[in-house]
């Protein structure tokens, strides 16, 4: 069964948070407040995705847009391609 996924929800709730959450992760803030600003922006993006929205594949597809952007951030910053 083909899911129905809200791009256009999708793409204006996580993007803007998962650009957030990358310059946050590209920055020299300590551990705790990246990993406190991902959880936050998870949360964020989960909750807003779901008030509009109450398909769990709306609501998974934005969260894991933005666990994968700042987990992309943390490989390229690590390996020192950015």
């Amino acid at each position: 069964m083909e899911e129905d996924y809200n791009w256009n929800l999708i793409l204006k709730i996580a993007v803007p948070i998962a650009l957030i959450i990358a310059y946050l992760f590209y920055t020299n803030i300590s551990s705790g407040w990246k990993w406190f600003s991902l959880i936050a922006g998870l949360f964020f993006s989960g909750a807003i995705s779901y008030a509009k929205d109450k398909k769990k594949s709306t609501i998974f597809t934005a969260v894991g847009i933005v666990f994968l952007t700042a987990l992309i951030v943390r490989f390229l910053k690590n390996f020192g391609i950015v």
